[in-house]
C-alpha cells in the first residue's frame, strides 16, 4: 500500500505544480506535504520567481493561492506558499522533495554534496 500512497501523492502533488507555474512571475515551483494536526497534512508550496520580477511577495502568493484555487479547487486546502531564492536538487537535478519536506516538518535531514 505504500508504493500506491506514493504513486498518488507523486501525482497530486504535480497537479499542483503546474497550476503554480500557470502564474508568469514563477519560475519554478515544488509542492510538499507538511504536517498537519487537523487534516493530517496540507500542501506547502515553494516558489522561484522570474529574475527581475516587480510585483510584491504577497501578491504573488495570493496570485499562486487563487490559481491553485481555480485550476484544483478550493478541495484542495492550498494556503500556504514561500518564496525562495532557489530550491534544493539532487544530483540528477530534480528537486529534492524529501528534504524540502524534513526541513517544513522540522524533522532532522541531509544535504547531500551536488557535483
Amino acid at each position: 500500500m505504500t508504493g500506491c500512497r506514493s504513486i498518488l501523492e507523486d501525482n497530486v502533488l504535480f497537479y499542483f505544480v503546474q497550476a503554480i507555474l500557470e502564474c508568469l512571475d514563477v519560475v519554478e515551483a515544488a509542492v510538499v506535504g507538511v504536517p498537519d494536526k487537523l487534516k493530517g497534512s496540507v500542501p506547502l508550496g515553494l516558489c522561484v520567481l522570474k529574475h527581475g520580477c516587480h510585483h510584491t511577495e504577497d501578491s504573488i502568493k495570493q496570485e499562486v493561492i487563487k490559481q491553485v484555487r481555480t485550476l484544483i479547487g478550493p478541495v484542495a486546502a492550498f494556503k500556504m506558499v514561500v518564496i525562495v531564492p532557489k530550491l534544493p536538487k539532487t544530483r540528477s537535478g530534480k528537486v529534492a522533495r524529501n528534504t524540502i519536506a524534513a526541513l517544513a516538518a522540522g524533522k532532522p535531514f541531509k544535504v547531500r554534496p551536488i557535483l
